[in-house]
């Protein structure tokens, strides 16, 4: 999350390079279907966090997979050092590249003196795959990691971390968001179910009153 990691993708999308951009679920869905037409209007494909079968489709079809990697969202990773403080990293990218042979491409787009937006690709990263999986995952994590440190070095005030990241404070606030999340499904779910049932009433009333002029 450094830079407008938004227009990215949207530079990408626009190129005529389909990209799949892995993005979090806010706890109202109005607002995640916001940000998804938003970025289906520059060519992006939002693909949830947590739908894995879309990723490993993706994938396999050799597609481009976008995921940012300094921000565990779904509280799932491993402990990795941060500036120097362990903390929960998403390691999700380097468990994809290893499973598929997948190339890390990083990129990154930041804002210039001249009020202007570079977009930066680095070097890619291949991740070696060897009889140690965790090993091999951790490698990657690390050096992901050091490459976005440099990066946030060079522009602190372009890195929107949104939330803790460090410590008890992160964990308390993933657990914030999955009870607020599961609180506005619960009301999403039961919105929609009173909007059939009073779809299927109206309906039962007009055919009734149909029903009745025939006769």
């Amino acid at each position: 999350h450094l830079g407008y990691w938004e227009l990215a993708m949207a530079a990408v999308g626009l190129a005529g390079v389909p990209i799949n951009v892995l993005v979090d679920s806010h706890a109202d869905p109005r607002v995640t279907r916001f940000f998804n037409e938003v970025r289906m209007a520059k060519g992006s494909v939002p693909v949830p966090v947590e739908s894995v079968t879309r990723v490993y489709r993706a994938l396999k079809h050799n597609a481009i997979v976008a995921i940012a990697v300094d921000r565990a969202v779904t509280g799932q990773g491993m402990t990795a050092t941060f500036f120097g403080q362990e903390f929960l990293a998403p390691d999700g990218h380097a468990v994809l590249a290893r499973k598929f042979g997948a190339t890390l491409v990083p990129m990154f787009c930041l804002k210039r003196d001249d009020g202007r937006y570079e977009l930066v690709v680095e070097e890619p990263i291949e991740v070696v795959a060897t009889d140690d999986a965790e090993t091999d995952i951790r490698a990657c994590v690390d050096q992901c990691l050091a490459l976005v440190e440099d990066r946030i070095r060079e522009s602190p005030d372009q890195w929107f971390a949104f939330r803790p990241i460090w410590g008890v404070a992160c964990e308390d606030r993933l657990r914030s968001r999955r009870r607020r999340t599961l609180t506005w499904r619960r009301r999403s779910n039961k919105l929609a179910r009173e909007a059939v049932n009073e779809s299927h009433r109206l309906r039962e009333r007009d055919g009734g009153r149909r029903g009745g002029g025939d006769s």
